[in-house]
């Protein structure tokens, strides 16, 4: 394991041609704009950024593309190949979508060189008027085409402008061009064993706030099953939306209920325990399976016809391991489970941060796997309705009608 320094137009260089790609460990691109915002306002400024983590393997792994960016090129280590970038994804993606101009990340830069606003370098351009030349576009000036003195000359156009501003705002565009010049530390480690390469992804994001349980627990999932969190979950995902926006932590709970019979991601390299790739994909199917048949019964008996009607998709999960184990229900088993989910969602059984009390429901649905014995465990809790519970402000998420 080695350190080296390489410039951010360097490592985006590496990205753009595809000799900096990601490992299928990657979680997706997660960054909230104020977290983007927040970079480009660290790297302006010269502050620390952190450390990134690039692996070096000597032969092809699997891998996938940079978010918006699809992989048109596979690595070998006679192309100049660099590595798979374990650590840094979010950071990376964040500039490149900016430098890119995409319609997500319109980032601007704010001019003015006296008065309240010079506190705040950088909005979102919906808040500002485009003709206002005091904002520029981060796009445009990070481009080679940007000309600081057509800027200039734009700005002497207005009002407010005087012969002391050209000077200052010479050097503030100077500075911002100078952003992708910024130095950043690289550790480069060198392994053709996947399963350590892994392990230190695990272990580098599970010592701060950057992964949660379930981005670990995907990790794991990808270095036991090739191609089972990238291709099949997307197939997934595709398959449902957009009526249903599923993630693929949801199908990765979903999967886990199945094969554990449990919801405890305390120990996400342990979760899976001694299973072979062949048994976890044959869990997957049934997984895949009891999905669909939940999804045919939300939308045929419930009469839901998309995601906005389930407060919680956790809600699901209980359903998706009784549809794994046993395909067929009778027509009163549906209308226990309907009864069963529509209670479930008026007590808000299911939002939030639950996944002890599925723990407990899993362990208890075990030795019978049926929906009578999903109501007679939770029904002490369920039957005792009031009119407050009709209360909608209890409900929580992106999931509730509008």
């Amino acid at each position: 394991m080695g350190l080296t320094t390489k410039t951010l137009c360097e490592l985006l260089d590496y990205k753009d041609s595809e000799r900096l790609q990601l490992p299928e460990i990657q979680r997706d691109f997660v960054w909230p704009k104020q977290s983007v915002k927040l970079l480009f306002d660290s790297l302006y400024r010269g502050l620390p950024i952190g450390q990134m983590l690039v692996w070096k393997p000597k032969t092809e792994v699997k891998g996938k593309a940079f978010h918006g960016q699809k992989r048109r090129r596979t690595p070998s280590k006679l192309d100049g190949f660099y590595g798979y970038l374990l650590d840094g994804q979010q950071r990376l993606t964040a500039v490149s979508q900016v430098r890119d101009a995409c319609d997500e990340y319109p980032l601007m830069f704010n001019l003015w060189t006296d008065g309240e606003r010079e506190d705040s370098r950088f909005y979102w351009d919906k808040f500002l008027d485009d003709s206002d030349p005091w904002y520029v576009s981060v796009a445009d000036v990070l481009s080679k085409d940007f000309d600081v003195t057509a800027h200039l000359h734009r700005l002497e156009e207005d009002d407010y402008y005087e012969d002391r501003h050209a000077e200052t705002v010479r050097k503030m565009l100077a500075q911002l061009q100078n952003v992708l010049n910024y130095v950043i530390s690289v550790i480069e480690y060198e392994s053709d064993d996947y399963r350590d390469a892994t392990e230190l992804f695990i272990r580098f994001n599970s010592t701060g706030r950057k992964l949660n349980k379930s981005d670990l627990v995907l990790a794991e999932l990808a270095n036991r099953v090739e191609g089972l969190t990238s291709k099949e979950m997307s197939d997934v995902l595709s398959k449902y939306r957009p009526h249903f926006q599923f993630s693929r932590s949801f199908l990765m709970q979903c999967l886990a209920a199945v094969h554990t019979n449990r919801m405890n991601f305390s120990k996400p390299e342990k979760l899976f325990g001694d299973s072979s790739p062949s048994d976890i994909r044959a869990s997957w199917h049934r997984t895949v399976r009891g999905l669909e048949d939940v999804i045919d019964f939300v939308t045929g008996t419930v009469r839901w016809d998309s995601g906005a009607w389930v407060p919680s998709f956790n809600a699901l999960i209980p359903l998706v391991y009784i549809k794994a184990q046993k395909r067929g229900w009778t027509k009163a088993e549906r209308e226990v489970a309907r009864k069963w989910l529509l209670l479930a969602g008026v007590r808000t059984y299911f939002s939030g941060s639950v996944y002890s009390e599925l723990d407990q429901i899993l362990r208890k649905l075990e030795a019978n796997a049926s929906v009578d014995q999903l109501w007679d465990i939770t029904r002490r809790y369920l039957r005792k309705l009031s009119v407050d519970d009709f209360d909608t402000k209890g409900l929580t998420g992106n999931n509730l009608p509008t």
